[in-house]
C-alpha cells in the first residue's frame, strides 16, 4: 500500500508493528470500559484479545518506542518478535 511505502522509504527509523487481535477501538479506552458497560461492546468490533492484553502490549511497545526515540534507552522490542509478545508480528525498521 501507499502509506507503506512511504513509511519504508524514509531515512528515520520506521517500525511496522501488528497485533493480532486488535482492531480500530482496540487502541483507545473502549475496551476496557465495555468491560463495565455493556452497551459498548458493539463497539469492539472483530477484536479477540483481551482489554487488559492489548492494553499491556499497547503500552509496552509505545513506552519501549519514546524511550528509545526520546531519551536514546535501547531496547530489544524492536529487534525481533518478542516471545513475551507472540501476538505482535513485527515488521522491522
Amino acid at each position: 500500500n501507499v502509506g507503506t511505502a512511504m513509511l519504508m522509504s524514509t531515512s528515520s527509523a520506521v517500525y511496522r508493528l501488528e497485533i493480532e487481535g486488535t482492531r480500530h477501538n482496540s487502541y483507545t479506552d473502549i475496551p476496557l470500559l465495555a468491560e463495565v458497560q455493556p452497551l459498548l461492546q458493539g463497539q469492539l468490533g472483530l477484536a479477540s484479545i483481551t482489554a487488559e492484553r492489548g492494553q499491556k502490549v499497547i503500552s509496552e511497545y509505545v513506552v519501549a518506542f519514546l524511550d528509545t526515540t526520546l531519551k536514546n534507552i535501547p531496547t530489544s522490542l524492536f529487534d525481533s518478535v518478542s516471545p513475551a509478545y507472540p501476538e505482535v508480528t513485527f515488521y522491522g525498521q
